[in-house]
């Protein structure tokens, strides 16, 4: 398993704004996927096209709530695999928002990530 700080850097890099700095990937599109297993709403950013990017939003999310370490917890990184990639997942907590919502980030491709909201 990765180590925490690892998945926390990878986190931290990917949830960061840069400005305006230039980027080499292109820009991110931002998809609503539906529901999770658990009724959450499924958001995608990723530079694929929306049918690939909304099904393996789903199945991302779905793998985080059925394995997540501590899903009701924000301190806690979770790592989990689909369909041979790795990804880094957290509760997060929005400043004044009373309810958590799990955030999820692809290794290999920073620019992919799923967010489960309620």
């Amino acid at each position: 398993m990765i180590a925490v700080h690892a998945v926390a850097a990878v986190l931290m890099a990917t949830m960061t704004t840069t400005g305006t700095t230039a980027c080499a990937t292109p820009p991110a599109h931002i998809y609503e996927c539906g529901q999770a297993s658990n009724g959450l709403g499924v958001t995608a950013a990723s530079t694929k096209d929306q049918t690939t990017a909304c099904a393996t939003a789903v199945q991302v999310a779905n793998t985080y709530i059925a394995n997540a370490a501590a899903p009701d917890r924000d301190d806690v990184l979770s790592e989990i695999t689909v369909s041979g990639t790795s990804w880094a997942c957290q509760g997060v907590q929005d400043f004044g928002d009373v309810n958590s919502h799990g955030e999820c980030v692809k290794f290999d491709d920073p620019t992919e990530t799923v967010a489960l909201s309620s």
